[in-house]
């Protein structure tokens, strides 16, 4: 009796080694999909967020504009602090977010707009873990 036995030829490997590296491709383009899906998703919410509170500090800077026009003095207007002669607002964004404004009375009523500015309260990460001490 003969035994049947099969030869992978020079060819079928060339053919496997082509079908790996597909696959890998293919498991490497979803996984890299996925990280910008949730990249844009992020620079979304932090667009959103950012573009809300210039809209709050716009309605505030309004706000403060109509009281300054009906006789109040910049350095009365509520929620504001002076610091060297400038009149700072701050609104409170998210956990971490603010938003600055900074006014100077230019006299006779009007002001000018010294400071515009999203901060952000940021901390290190001081948890390590154990690094070798040396």
């Amino acid at each position: 009796m003969r035994q049947n036995t099969k030869q992978i030829g020079i060819l079928g490997v060339l053919l496997l080694a082509v079908t790996v590296c597909l696959s890998v491709l293919a498991v490497l383009a979803l996984t890299t999909a996925e990280a910008d899906r949730r990249l844009a998703e992020r620079n979304r919410e932090v667009t959103v967020q950012t573009y809300t509170q210039e809209r709050e500090a716009q309605i505030w800077l309004s706000e403060a504009d109509g009281q300054m026009k009906s006789g109040t003095v910049l350095a009365e207007l509520p929620g504001t602090q002076t610091h060297n002669g400038i009149t700072l607002k701050m609104l409170q964004g998210g956990e971490n977010e603010a938003f600055v404004i900074g006014l100077t009375d230019d006299g006779a009523g009007s002001y000018r707009v010294v400071l515009w500015k999203p901060v952000t309260d940021w901390a290190p990460n001081t948890d390590i873990g154990t690094l070798w001490a040396g």
